[in-house]
């Protein structure tokens, strides 16, 4: 086995000996033989250069690079940042006094602007407010009254609004994207605590009333004596000590919470 495979390859050996005697010589033409001559007598023979094509759109201006931080900050900063919330809708007539400066309702959007931290408010003789914050809650500052109106919360944020009424009515009702979020309406007499309601908040010197048409609210002194009041009963609650008083709605009371509720029935539907 082992001789037929020398003798195989000794022919294959012979048959490639045969090839290159065969094989004509090449020679280079005169031209080049020429130059190359020339180039080695001056010396000027060196390494051929390789140039290694690039497409064009692979090659980008240095200043892009410096897009890589900036839109880097750009990123970090949206994702510390909190996202800006809601703002208050402004609806109204006549005038009010918004910081100690004197605003008209035919400028709802600077009045909005004016309320963005929230705002100590008065509204004069004869002028009415109404705030609408996207689809949580409407509040209504009837002539007369002095009240703080409280900034929109910020997206995600759990703290309550708080409101205080100085001297007047204030309405409020509250729409389908309340719950979740609270609102404390604070009076030297008092606090309501707002859970889902139509309701009224009724100041004058001595006492506070407090009507509820809808839902239910809770009421009381102060957070140690909160009690639920239902539909269609108010609380009086009085600066001299006095023991509060619970009965039902007045009818005048009951009168103007009817006709804010008329007013905004449709006010969410387009949220």
């Amino acid at each position: 086995m082992s001789d037929e495979r020398h003798n195989d390859l000794a022919e294959k050996d012979q048959r490639i000996r045969e090839a290159i005697r065969s094989t004509r010589e090449v020679r280079a033409d005169a031209t080049f033989r020429e130059r190359l001559k020339r180039d080695f007598t001056s010396g000027e023979i060196s390494q051929p250069v390789v140039r290694r094509e690039e497409h064009a759109s692979r090659r980008l201006p240095r200043w892009t690079w410096l897009l890589v931080p900036a839109a880097a900050v750009v990123l970090i900063v949206a994702l510390i940042l909190p996202k800006p919330g809601p703002t208050w809708t402004v609806q109204g007539e006549g005038q009010v006094v918004i910081n100690g400066e004197t605003l008209s309702t035919e400028n709802p959007d600077l009045i909005a602007r004016a309320l963005r931290s929230g705002a100590s408010v008065q509204v004069l003789d004869g002028s009415s407010l109404h705030l609408r914050l996207d689809d949580r809650l409407i509040l209504a500052l009837v002539e007369g009254t002095d009240a703080t109106v409280p900034a929109p919360p910020e997206r995600g944020s759990e703290d309550p609004l708080i409101s205080e009424v100085r001297i007047g009515e204030l309405r409020l009702k509250t729409g389908p994207g309340f719950p979740g979020s609270r609102l404390h309406v604070l009076t030297t007499e008092g606090r309501t605590e707002i859970v889902g309601t139509i309701v009224s908040v009724y100041k004058r010197d001595g006492y506070t009333c407090v009507c509820v048409l809808e839902g239910t609210a809770l009421i009381g002194v102060d957070e140690t004596s909160l009690d639920e009041i239902p539909p269609g009963m108010l609380k009086i609650m009085f600066d001299d000590g006095s023991p509060p008083i619970v009965m039902d709605i007045s009818t005048a009371h009951k009168a103007g919470l009817l006709e804010f509720s008329e007013q905004h029935r449709d006010a969410f539907e387009a949220q």
